[in-house]
């Protein structure tokens, strides 16, 4: 058992704070059994060269509260036929876009003929790759961080409500990916929420709805001084593996005092 002391943030701060090298070593042990993927290289690449493996593994020090992020591995089949999936739905959205300015455009020249007034134009953007891009970013990855002592609250994307689990060792607060409308009015947009879970040890989750209609999940210590929240975010079939094998019960231990 260890017992770790970390300066928490002052009231307003949302930053995550640097996690003792104790603590970050034990978090790497409960996941290790979940994530047994080749290391990846700076250029995102498997340093064994090896195609079999769907996914790569990037660790950090715990800086920032970073733990890992795991990466899908470009040599394997299997993703590179999801990417040219990916690709060719993007390109039908660009390829939407570009038709939708087209008509805009003709529509405003013709509104400037008859009132010499002028409008915007609007022009085609990244933003015009939307659901496809986002989706296929996010389903290519999975983040893990870390946040210790004083825990900030999590906003849940699209007015999803989400799904609270207790375990021997923690409380779990997950959802599903899915896509929801961000915006109001001309420059409301579609937009995709990756799957997202928060692993809560000595804390109490809680989860509200604000009046704008998002879910909030706040942690109340029950322990400040030992109180941990692990945050993991993207492919949701690999977020539940890693939720379903990790060693929860070990960093548990790890953290009583």
């Amino acid at each position: 058992m260890t017992a770790f002391l970390v300066a928490s943030p002052t009231p307003g701060e949302g930053q995550a704070v640097p996690l003792p090298a104790t603590l970050t070593k034990a978090i790497w042990a409960a996941l290790a059994p979940a994530l047994p993927y080749p290391a990846a290289t700076s250029a995102d690449l498997p340093d064994t060269g090896d195609a079999d493996p769907l996914w790569l593994l990037r660790r950090f020090d715990g800086e920032s509260g970073r733990i890992a992020e795991v990466l899908a591995n470009p040599l394997n089949p299997e993703n590179q036929e999801r990417a040219e999936q990916a690709m060719a739905a993007i390109q039908e959205a660009v390829t939407r876009a570009e038709r939708r300015a087209q008509a805009e455009y003709e529509r405003t020249i013709r509104e400037r003929a008859q009132s010499r007034a002028d409008r915007e134009i609007r022009g085609i953007s990244l933003d015009d790759e939307g659901v496809a891009g986002e989706r296929a970013d996010w389903e290519a990855r999975l983040t893990i961080e870390a946040h210790v002592g004083r825990i900030p609250h999590w906003t849940v994307e699209g007015q999803a409500s989400p799904h609270t689990r207790a375990i021997s060792a923690a409380t779990i607060v997950s959802v599903g990916s899915g896509e929801y409308d961000e915006g109001t009015g001309d420059v409301r947009r579609r937009r995709y929420r990756p799957a997202e879970a928060r692993v809560y040890f000595a804390l109490t989750p809680s989860v509200t709805k604000s009046g704008g209609g998002e879910y909030v999940v706040q942690a109340a210590a029950v322990d400040a001084e030992h109180a941990v929240a692990i945050a993991l975010r993207g492919n949701a079939s690999l977020l539940e593996d890693v939720l379903a094998k990790s060693n929860w019960t070990a960093l548990s231990a790890h953290l009583r005092p």
